[in-house]
């Protein structure tokens, strides 16, 4: 889930309904719950931890217990500027392994250049998986993720 700003609005819903899941799964003791919850990743970024980010707190407390992986990408609080693409790249083996084993990888947020540019990033980590295939290889390989539900977008 790659969600910056107030892109996190619907991944905050994602992850909660998740918890719920997970503690159905734990309560059905006799195995009766079907639910299987796997492994969440949240890519979240803003210009400044301290001024808005947001639900820090509780997303913080959701890593701590093991709920979400948390990326975290503050653009204005060092020299150079980090992003949530960079922070994606930097998780691309996972991120290729989660494709692999049938995850779903959601965008929400900015069109104007985060969306493209996580894409981007993403194209280069499924090409990096494959290597065999190169760019129209890559380029195939998401649009088989679009197709069957597991690569969305809700950009604006």
């Amino acid at each position: 889930m790659v969600g910056p700003g107030t892109g996190l609005a619907p991944f905050r819903a994602f992850i909660q309904q998740r918890l719920l899941q997970q503690q159905d799964q734990e309560a059905a003791a006799d195995g009766s719950c079907s639910s299987n919850v796997g492994p969440m990743h949240l890519f979240f970024g803003c210009r400044r931890r301290d001024q808005d980010f947001l639900y820090g707190q509780q997303l913080q407390a959701w890593h701590d217990a093991g709920a979400i992986t948390l990326h975290t990408a503050f653009s204005r609080e060092t020299q150079s500027k980090v992003y949530v693409q960079q922070r994606l790249s930097e998780a691309g083996q996972t991120v290729w392994q989660l494709l692999q084993a049938g995850g779903h990888f959601y965008v929400c947020g900015d069109a104007g250049s985060m969306a493209g540019a996580v894409e981007a990033t993403l194209l280069q980590i499924i090409e990096a998986g494959q290597p065999d295939k190169g760019p129209e290889g890559a380029a195939a390989y998401l649009q088989q993720l679009a197709d069957a539900g597991r690569y969305e977008r809700d950009v604006w």
